[in-house]
């Protein structure tokens, strides 16, 4: 039995040495013929391979300059973000600044409103005191009248009677009332000059106040028109920047598509030149190009002219809101200057008042001396 066994085991081992060595022969055979095929392709297409080895040569040139574009327009967008961000935060800070100095015209607003009522009320006050005087120097000349005819009267009497008859006695009680009504009258004229000058001191300091309010307004009013020009600028970056990046995105696809080109040229043996132009990328890469420089010439002239010509190319929506912008501050400024013409106005007629009322007075103040002194002579 351990000699059938043997016998089997040395007849399976042949066996299983024969087939590998057949398997190997067969691989040995079609490694030759592969390897004659390739000879024999090789040789009959060179011009095939160089202009193949030609072409992925263009191909990789090429993609590695549209990646060189692509990686200075990303640097020059990254730059660009950097700067909207600043421009960002600068227009944040003078919105807030923009914001105080609208409290604080809306405050002297509010306090030349006020100025003005206060100023009507004194003159509505100065009118009553006009009047309050023209009807006490009315009873003044009435009184040095009735001074007067009592004077003649006493003058034409009987001097054999003189003061111990009755007529003497009456016309001097009368004029002892005369001269008490005209002291009390003296001294109300004293309180009403007094007041006059009271609201005159208080009318010149409203008038400094007013201009100085009217002066601080007219120079907040100029930093606002200055500080709201400046939202147009961050636009035009913005407006920028979204054109960066349609740039950026039509390069990736470019070069997507040069890839598929160029995988699908190496496969299929085609020049890809000619599967460039079919597909029609080579006036479309020239117009990128362009694109691309007047991009950078713009981000230049940006950086050396202070936005001044990439604010031209903000939206049309930011140039109307601008506009709108202008004319309401216009408005308010011819406002401003309505007002302070009417106060002006509204002061000088005040000066003309008070001319006046310093008119009356030292008038009013001179009859009264010159009753005074009229009384008095008979009397001595």
């Amino acid at each position: 039995m351990q000699d059938d066994d043997d016998d089997l085991d040395t007849s399976n081992t042949e066996g299983s040495e024969s087939q590998s060595e057949s398997q190997s022969e067969s691989q040995s055979e079609s490694q030759s013929e592969l390897h004659a095929t390739a000879i024999e392709g090789r040789r009959s297409s060179p011009k095939k391979s160089k202009d193949r080895r030609k072409s992925t040569k263009k191909h990789a040139e090429a993609e590695n300059e549209l990646r060189s574009q692509v990686e200075a327009v990303q640097g020059q967008l990254r730059a660009v973000y950097a700067e909207a961000d600043r421009k960002q935060s600068v227009v944040n800070n003078l919105s807030e600044q923009v914001e105080k100095r609208s409290d604080a015209i809306r405050k002297c607003g509010a306090e030349i409103v006020k100025l003005r009522k206060y100023i009507e009320d004194v003159d509505q006050e100065r009118c009553r005191l006009h009047l309050q005087l023209k009807s006490l120097r009315k009873t003044t000349a009435e009184a040095e009248m009735e001074a007067n005819r009592v004077m003649k009267a006493m003058e034409d009497e009987d001097p054999s009677r003189g003061l111990h008859g009755d007529t003497g006695g009456r016309h001097t009680r009368a004029l002892a009332k005369r001269c008490i009504v005209l002291t009390e009258e003296n001294r109300t004229l004293r309180r009403v000059a007094q007041d006059c000058a009271h609201e005159r001191w208080q009318t010149a300091v409203l008038k400094s106040e007013m201009e100085k309010m009217k002066n601080t307004q007219h120079v907040q009013a100029v930093y606002i028109r200055k500080m709201q020009a400046l939202p147009g600028k961050v636009s035009a970056y913005k407006s920028t920047v979204t054109m960066q990046e349609k740039v950026i995105a039509k390069l990736e696809m470019l070069i997507a598509g040069r890839r598929a080109v160029n995988s699908g040229s190496t496969d299929d043996g085609e020049d890809p030149s000619t599967e460039t132009k079919r597909s029609g990328k080579g006036p479309e890469v020239e117009r990128l190009r362009k694109e691309n420089a007047s991009l950078r010439w713009r981000l230049a002239m940006a950086g050396t002219k202070s936005s001044i010509d990439v604010q031209g190319q903000a939206s049309d929506d930011a140039g109307v809101m601008l506009k709108m912008k202008d004319t309401k501050i216009r408005i308010l400024e011819e406002q401003m200057v309505t007002n302070a013409k009417a106060a002006g106005e509204e002061i000088a007629a005040l000066h003309m008042r008070l001319m006046e009322m310093e008119f009356h007075k030292s008038d009013s103040m001179h009859t009264s001396t010159e009753g005074v002194m009229s009384t008095r002579d008979p009397n001595s």
